[in-house]
C-alpha cells in the first residue's frame, strides 16, 4: 500500500512539473513555480528559521553577477517592536519594516511612523491631514506634535483709520489676534517755531470674531501767525476693558514778538496694567534761525531757515519749511524758497513760518493721527 501511495506522488509530481514548472494547488503553473492559494487567513508560504534572531531570508541575484538584493526577516525579541523585515544589497541598508508600522528608509532603527535618512524629494504635493495647502501657506507647528498649513506672517491684512468721532471697526470672522498701531495727531507752528509730533503706541490684543473696536484719531492742530498755534488732539483705542492713547502734540507757543517756543511732541499711555505694548514719545520742534551777515561794504542780508515740525512717535513725518534771503539794508526779498509746511501724516509736526522785514508767515498745520490694525 505505501509502495502504491509513493507511485502515486511521483506521477502527480511529474504530472505538475510538465515543462520544468512547479505548481502547488494548480496543474498548470505559468512560472517556474506558481503557489495558488485559497485562503484568507491560512499561511500561504513559510519561511520558518531557528538561527539565533533570524527570520528566514530570500535572495535576489543575476546568475552571472555577483551582486544581489535580500529580503530578510530578523527577530530581535518576541514583541511588535522587535520584528524586522529588512531589505539589503549586497553594499548598503535600504530601508526596515518593522512589526509595530514603523518604516526606515536607510534608517534600520525608525523611531517614528516613517524615518528616513537623507534627503527627501517629491514631483508631487506633500499633504497633511489630506491637505497640500493653499497658494503662499507654510507648514507650520502647532506646538503640540501636529502640523498644519498656514501663513508665514500671522497677520497678513490690515485697515487704516480715521476719524475725528467715536467710531466702531468690528472684528472679523476667523480672526482671534490683532495689533494696532496708534498715532497721536501734530501740534501746528506759528510764525517763529514748530509744532511738536504725535505720540505713538502699539499693542497686540486677543480678540474674538465680532468683537467691536473702539476708536477715535487725532485732530492735527492748525498753524498760526503771530500767535500760539493749536495743539494736536489724542487718538485712542478701545479694545475689551483696555484703553491705549497716543497724545496730541504741542502747538508752538508765542510769547513775543521775537521769543517763540517750540511745541513739545505727544506722549502715550495705556489704561489699567495692560502690558502688551510698546511706545514712543513724538519729538519737539524747531524753531526759525537767522543769520545777519555783510554783503559788502554798504549791503547787509539776512538770511533764514524755518523750524523743522517734530516727528511722530516711530516715523519720520515732521513738515520741513520755507528758507529765504532778505536785503536789510534795502529791506528787499532777495529769494524765498518753499512754502509753509503742514506735517506728514501720521502726527508730524507743522513747521515754523518765518519773519523777515515787517513780513511775518505763518506756520504750518500739525498732521492728523491715524489707527492701523493688522489682523
Amino acid at each position: 500500500m505505501q509502495r502504491f501511495f509513493y507511485v502515486c506522488c511521483m506521477l502527480c509530481i511529474l504530472e505538475v512539473a510538465t515543462g520544468q514548472n512547479v505548481g502547488i494547488g494548480t496543474p498548470a503553473p505559468a512560472g517556474r513555480l506558481q503557489v495558488n492559494h485559497r485562503s484568507s487567513s491560512a499561511i500561504g508560504i513559510l519561511l520558518l528559521d531557528s538561527a539565533s534572531f533570524s527570520a528566514g531570508s530570500m535572495e535576489f541575484r543575476n546568475v552571472n553577477n555577483t551582486r544581489r538584493l535580500l529580503i530578510q526577516g530578523y527577530a530581535e525579541n518576541n514583541f511588535h517592536n522587535g520584528q524586522y523585515l529588512n531589505v539589503k544589497s549586497d553594499s548598503s541598508f535600504i530601508a526596515t519594516f518593522q512589526g509595530n508600522g514603523r518604516v526606515g528608509i536607510a534608517n534600520a532603527r525608525p523611531l517614528h511612523a516613517l524615518d528616513v535618512s537623507g534627503d527627501i524629494n517629491t514631483t508631487g504635493a506633500l499633504r497633511v491631514n489630506g491637505s497640500a495647502g493653499s497658494s503662499g501657506t507654510v507648514l507650520r507647528s502647532n506646538g503640540d506634535g501636529s502640523m498644519s498649513w498656514g501663513n508665514l506672517c500671522q497677520y497678513n491684512n490690515f485697515v487704516t483709520l480715521r476719524s475725528l468721532t467715536t467710531s466702531i471697526w468690528t472684528v472679523p470672522a476667523g480672526v482671534t489676534r490683532i495689533v494696532v498701531e496708534l498715532w497721536g495727531a501734530g501740534g501746528g507752528g506759528n510764525v517763529l517755531a514748530a509744532g511738536g509730533g504725535g505720540g505713538y503706541i502699539k499693542a497686540h490684543f486677543t480678540v474674538a470674531p465680532g468683537d467691536a473696536i473702539s476708536y477715535t484719531t487725532g485732530d492735527g492742530g492748525p498753524g498760526a501767525v503771530s500767535a500760539t498755534a493749536a495743539n494736536g488732539t489724542n487718538s485712542n483705542c478701545t479694545v475689551g476693558p483696555v484703553t491705549i492713547t497716543a497724545g496730541g502734540a504741542q502747538g508752538a507757543l508765542y510769547l513775543t514778538a521775537a521769543n517763540g517756543q517750540a511745541g513739545f511732541g505727544g506722549s502715550y499711555s495705556v489704561s489699567g496694567s495692560f502690558i502688551n505694548y510698546v511706545g514712543a514719545t513724538g519729538t519737539a520742534g524747531g524753531s526759525l534761525e537767522r543769520s545777519f551777515w555783510q554783503y559788502n561794504a554798504t549791503t547787509y542780508y539776512e538770511s533764514g531757515k524755518a523750524g523743522r515740525g517734530g516727528d511722530a512717535g516711530n516715523s519720520n513725518t515732521g513738515a520741513t519749511g520755507q528758507t529765504y534771503l532778505y536785503n536789510t539794508t534795502g529791506s528787499a526779498l532777495v529769494v524765498r524758497n518753499g512754502n509753509p509746511s503742514g506735517g506728514l501724516v501720521p502726527g508730524g509736526g507743522g513747521a515754523s513760518g518765518v519773519q523777515y522785514g515787517a513780513t511775518n508767515i505763518a506756520g504750518g498745520s500739525g498732521a492728523d493721527g491715524i489707527l492701523i490694525i493688522y489682523y
